[in-house]
């Protein structure tokens, strides 16, 4: 019988009573209350986002980037997916050492990153809160010295591709983070955050997918629904591939437009049978023989009208998203005040996530 093993952080933590004086000595300075290490991160995320408001897209891609194959505090600089992430785990670097005495690991450090992050990129009206659930996500062997040249070389798992017809979208984020349609349709929104830069990715995205692209809201979905996305093809240099992109924006210069890709459409129309794999669509959005509507497309139209409705959709997807790889299906009373510690028992042997429900 499967044994779960969890602890209240309310759990006092005390050296055994047979240690010797000299043996505590020995192991440094006394152990950092985890509430006081979570404070100590917050604090860091928020004036790195004050310092640049574009921080907060980067913490929310690079909680979510680790979180591909199960969230172990890794990241591969030699996939280029994770091209432009290096600078964000050097950021955060500092804090992971100062909060190490902490029982928060490198991977808890940079959800809580990412849970900070989309806090502070909201407006303050309706304000939702993305607590720091559960802790104890565990570092894989190559991450776990501090070594940052180590750490950008490890975990090299596969991300999806950016040409997705809404059918790929749905078996990736399925298969990955056991999402079902609407909880894919609300993690899609996390682009209202940030850019795509030509030297990373390869796609002209500089002017964001959306106009405003340091706040978190429902902008992505109403751009989503707009007529008049244009493709355009992008030619690169080796060895970034060349690319297929949507642009909106007038007769002006690529990197002043907003932009989408495949996968960003694909929650409103359905490309299945017109994609080619080099991202190409043949068929058009609007007029004759146009491409069908998505099946996910009700849900965008929802979330397009009610900003709350989504962010709280949002919450609930990115947290399950920051557990991928470990099983908690069985706990129940996780809270910011008393989060639950994730044991070694409950990672997951050859799979991502287990559905709950």
């Amino acid at each position: 019988m499967k044994v779960s093993l969890f602890f209240s952080l309310a759990t006092i933590f005390v050296s055994s009573a047979l240690a010797s004086e000299e043996d505590n000595a020995l192991r440094g300075k006394r152990r950092l209350d985890v509430q006081d290490a979570i404070a100590i991160v917050k604090n860091s995320v928020r004036a790195l986002i004050k310092d640049d408001p574009a921080n907060a897209a980067g913490f929310v891609r690079l909680a979510f980037h680790d979180c591909v194959g199960g969230c172990n505090g890794c990241l591969c600089t030699l996939n280029p997916d994770n091209n432009g992430l290096a600078p964000f785990v050097i950021l955060l670097d500092p804090t992971v050492n100062e909060v190490k005495d902490s029982e928060l690991s490198r991977a808890d450090v940079w959800a809580l990153a990412g849970f900070t992050a989309a806090e502070v990129a909201q407006y303050k009206k309706n304000y939702i809160p993305f607590p720091l659930e559960w802790i104890g996500r565990v570092d894989v062997e190559e991450c776990s010295t501090g070594d940052i040249a180590g750490l950008l070389e490890a975990n090299c798992d596969e991300f999806p591709s950016p040409n997705l017809a809404t059918p790929g979208l749905l078996e990736f984020m399925d298969e990955t983070f056991c999402f079902g349609n609407e909880e894919t349709t609300a993690i899609m929104g996390a682009h209202t955050l940030g850019e795509a830069r030509p030297e990373n990715s390869g796609f002209e995205g500089i002017g964001g997918w959306v106009p405003n692209m340091n706040k978190l809201d429902n902008q992505y979905y109403q751009q989503v629904l707009l007529s008049g996305w244009k493709q355009i093809f992008i030619d690169n240099e080796d060895p970034i591939p060349d690319r297929y992109q949507w642009i909106k924006g007038g007769n002006g210069p690529t990197d002043k437009k907003t932009f989408m890709l495949d996968s960003d459409l694909a929650i409103a129309v359905d490309f299945s049978g017109n994609l080619k794999p080099t991202g190409e669509v043949t068929c058009p959005l609007q007029g004759r023989r146009s491409c069908p509507f998505a099946g996910l497309r009700d849900l965008a139209v929802e979330y397009a009208q009610d900003n709350e409705l989504w962010v709280r959709d949002f919450q609930k997807a990115y947290a399950k998203m920051l557990v991928t790889g470990y099983d908690t299906c069985d706990v129940e009373g996780c809270t910011a005040e008393s989060p639950c510690v994730i044991g070694n028992e409950n990672i997951l042997d050859g799979e991502n996530c287990v559905a709950c429900n």
